[in-house]
């Protein structure tokens, strides 16, 4: 698997031109838990832990946003249990990915902030869609998972 890096030599202004290719919840469970629960729980009163990951497929130009949710009842410091997991794929075929994207001598793959950016705020927004969606009729209908600061969605840099 290669490595990806987001350096500052190639965050120069550019020009991405893509498509969505696809979108899909490859999975969705809730837990015992949330299944046997019987009080409700107020629109504010969960929260989510949401980690991104990046999939290459250089032959095909296509770049793959991967978004694991875990979705708890309660807050912050005062988290309770484990409700439910989802798994989801955003798939951009980027057209010009070769200039998009460069090789580095040691193997990694780089890839600007922006795009890292724009296909994580891609993912996120496609997992709230698809969240209200598996939770519609359910008691946890009224959870919907928040908006996040853009500037969080990139990973942290390797040096």
């Amino acid at each position: 698997m290669s490595k990806i890096k987001s350096p500052q030599s190639i965050q120069a202004r550019i020009s991405i031109t893509f498509s969505v290719r696809a979108v899909e919840c490859e999975s969705f469970s809730f837990t015992d838990y949330a299944e046997k629960n019987t009080n409700s729980i107020p629109f504010d009163g969960y929260s989510f832990d949401n980690r991104f990951q990046i999939g290459l497929r250089p032959q095909e130009e296509i770049i793959d946003f991967f978004l694991l949710i875990d979705f708890f009842e309660g807050i912050e410091k005062h988290r309770g249990q484990l409700l439910a997991k989802m798994h989801t794929k955003t798939s951009l075929k980027i057209h010009n990915y070769n200039e998009v994207t460069k090789s580095a001598p040691n193997g990694q793959i780089l890839i600007p902030d922006t795009l890292i950016q724009m296909g994580n705020s891609f993912a996120l927004n496609h997992a709230r869609g698809m969240f209200a969606m598996k939770v519609q009729g359910t008691k946890y209908s009224n959870a919907i998972i928040p908006l996040l600061d853009p500037s969080l969605l990139l990973p942290p840099r390797n040096q």
